[in-house]
């Protein structure tokens, strides 16, 4: 006897029996769909690519369209290149051409080191070397000017400060311990 009183007991109730309306929802789960895709990472996203996905899930994206990041350009005038950025070892034209590949293909060393023209064979550690260098002393030169223009002091004060700054500046790039790495992971490839 159940009451308010009384315990109730532990029955499972039954299951609903699967009716019309049930399996029509469950009538797409296993499908798969050849549909089209778009991929908002493209530059020409007229491309229209086809994928197999399931019928119920639909993407308006490439989900991995995400993870396409790119590096803003690298831009410099003369004055900063002549200023900031001479060095006996590259000339102006192979800066350029590296910084342009640099960008071109997303700092992917191998493939820059593979397609770049230059006027003398170079090293990856020394392409890696210099592209770092004039980004880091880019960055240093236009932060210390903003911070100058907002103080609006006079130029020669501000050109010794950027000179003495630019002199410790430190690019994040140890040639030495590069070098080490890909001789090491060039010798774990060939065991």
């Amino acid at each position: 006897m159940l009451g308010a009183d009384t315990m109730v007991s532990s029955i499972q109730g039954n299951a609903m029996a699967p009716n019309f309306k049930n399996k029509r929802l469950n009538l797409l789960r296993g499908k798969w769909l050849w549909t089209p895709i778009h991929n908002s990472a493209r530059a020409c996203n007229d491309a229209v690519f086809f994928h197999w996905s399931k019928a119920d899930f639909h993407n308006s994206d490439y989900p991995y369209a995400k993870f396409n990041v790119k590096l803003d350009e690298l831009v410099y005038s003369d004055e900063e290149y002549t200023s900031l950025l001479t060095d006996a070892q590259w000339t102006r034209a192979d800066t350029d051409q590296l910084i342009s590949c640099c960008h071109k293909y997303d700092l992917r060393w191998p493939v820059v080191h593979d397609r770049i023209l230059l006027s003398c064979p170079r090293s990856v550690e020394d392409m890696q070397s210099r592209y770092y260098f004039v980004r880091a002393v880019l960055r240093k030169y236009r932060s210390m000017a903003t911070s100058q223009d907002a103080t609006s002091g006079s130029s020669a004060a501000h050109a010794a400060t950027v000179n003495s700054c630019l002199k410790s500046i430190s690019i994040g790039f140890d040639m030495e311990l590069e070098r080490k790495r890909r001789r090491v992971h060039d010798f774990m490839f060939r065991r």
